[in-house]
This record gives C-alpha cells, structure tokens and sequence, in this order.
C-alpha cells in the first residue's frame, strides 16, 4: 500500500445517463473503494470505475487536446 496514491470510485445510477457520473468514495487505501464498490451496486448505482491518481501528477492538457 502506498500512501502517495489516491483511488477514487466514480459510477453511474441505474437509467441514468453517462454524463452524471458521480463520485461514490476516495481514500488512500484500495480496499476501501473495494468495499465501496459492493455498496455502489447494492444501491442503485452501475458502471463503475476507478481511477487512481499520485500525489504530485499534473494533468496533461496538451495530450487531451492534441487529437
């Protein structure tokens, strides 16, 4: 485990659109978004997906916009 990374757990409502996508958790340890993600499911929410970022990234705009 590694406290330099934050896991953030993101997922859709049931009949909701892509678009409204919401955060269900983050935190410095994977299994707490492990144990979030059976609650997200149990409670109306699908399409889930995590991400993980390190502390001290800087997005990177120019990639996202040079297509």
């Amino acid at each position: 485990m590694d406290n330099s990374k934050i896991y953030v757990l993101w997922g859709v409502r049931v009949n909701d659109p892509d678009w409204m996508e919401e955060i269900i958790t983050e935190g410095s340890k994977e299994n707490e978004v492990e144990n979030a993600k059976t609650w997200a499911l149990s409670n109306g929410f699908n399409r889930l997906r995590m991400a993980i970022y390190e502390m001290g990234d800087k997005p990177d705009f120019i990639s996202a916009i040079n297509i």
